[in-house]
């Protein structure tokens, strides 16, 4: 029964994890979404359909993407994870909450504005590192990466800024906001990113995190390694 207890407590970490990362990855976006300076490659697209259509939340517009690229990828032969799914369902639940609470209120300059911007980003580097610390999978966005990768027989990072592109060139066409913003946040992401890694990495080391470890997972050294190795 103890080692049941243990299991049910880390696989509890995980999910707070999860859940907090997709939490913090939806208030970055917002943030960036609210500084009329462009949006991420992927939120061109996803804001371009939802002025579209007018009939969808954002957050609606990128839960249907997500689950249209969950199947699709499935077709390519790449079965979704725990992550993959959850990803599908909490950003655009929160993004729309965020939005329903009306809590993002935005003014000032352009110097400001790109703070805030950078400081959506930040947030949405840190946000994926923290989700991906829980070892738990990818988002949809990255499940079709790898499938294209798969069955191509090309380099991931090709097929990525691939992806990348298109979606942009599409979500503009569609009336997404593009702008400098989105160059921004393809400049900064993968450092952001990067920043959170190393964060869980040195909280790994402080003593305080591995007393609280052996205390609530006393064989919870695969939760370390997932958090240095994410």
């Amino acid at each position: 029964m103890k080692v049941k207890g243990r299991k049910l407590k880390k696989e509890i970490a995980r999910y707070i994890f999860l859940v907090s990362g997709f939490f913090v990855i939806s208030f970055g976006l917002v943030l960036m979404f609210e500084t009329d300076l462009g949006v991420p490659p992927w939120d061109v697209f996803h804001l371009g359909v939802y002025g579209r259509l007018g009939l969808l939340t954002r957050g609606q517009v990128m839960q249907g993407t997500g689950l249209f690229l969950i199947l699709f990828s499935c077709i390519l032969g790449v079965r979704p994870h725990t992550a993959t799914l959850l990803n599908m369902v909490f950003i655009g639940l929160f993004i729309d909450l965020i939005y329903f609470l009306n809590i993002v209120h935005i003014s000032g300059g352009p110097a400001f504005r790109v703070l805030v911007f950078f400081t959506g980003s930040f947030l949405m580097g840190v946000g994926t590192a923290t989700y991906l610390t829980a070892n738990r999978g990818a988002g949809p966005r990255d499940s079709l990466m790898v499938g294209i990768a798969a069955k191509t027989g090309l380099n991931m990072g090709l097929v990525r800024t691939f992806i990348e592109v298109f979606v942009t060139l599409t979500g503009i066409l569609l009336g997404g906001p593009f702008g400098a913003g989105t160059f921004m946040f393809a400049l900064s992401i993968g450092f952001f990113m990067q920043l959170g890694f190393r964060f869980y990495r040195s909280l790994k080391r402080s003593p305080l995190y591995s007393a609280l470890l052996r205390r609530f997972f006393p064989e919870g050294k695969s939760l370390e390694r997932s958090s240095s190795h994410a």
